[in-house]
């Protein structure tokens, strides 16, 4: 998942890059509708995946530390990890493009209702 910025070669508007699983560098404006809401609806999703990821491998590596000072250490810090989950953290995490992308969605209209509901709603996992 990346999101480089870089102004396009042709005489289009300024857009940011997105390069997709097959390795096609695209810029949002040129993402098709459906690939445009699934990688809108897949970028929240692989942050969290990754950010969860990180706080399980925390605490494996405090069990195998064991009651040295530096498993205790990273033990605290999986344990506030884990704790603030619910207050999903993992969302600051977010990269710019993803608005950029919702902001191009926005303006064809792929998005039904409000934007900031349709945004709440991706991150919840709920759309």
């Amino acid at each position: 998942m990346t999101g480089s910025a870089r102004r396009p070669r042709t005489g289009k508007a300024y857009t940011r890059m997105w390069k997709a699983k097959d390795g096609r560098r695209l810029r949002v404006c040129d993402m098709g509708d459906r690939h445009l809401l699934n990688t809108i609806k897949y970028i929240p999703r692989a942050v969290s995946a990754r950010w969860f990821s990180h706080a399980y491998h925390l605490m494996n590596a405090s069990t195998l530390l064991g009651d040295s000072e530096a498993g205790w250490q990273i033990g605290q810090q999986a344990e506030a990890m884990m704790e603030n989950a619910e207050e999903c953290m993992w969302q600051d995490r977010i990269p710019p493009i993803w608005y950029d992308m919702l902001g191009e969605a926005e303006q064809r209209g792929l998005i039904e209702g409000d934007r900031e509901d349709f945004e709440l709603r991706v991150l919840a996992g709920r759309d």
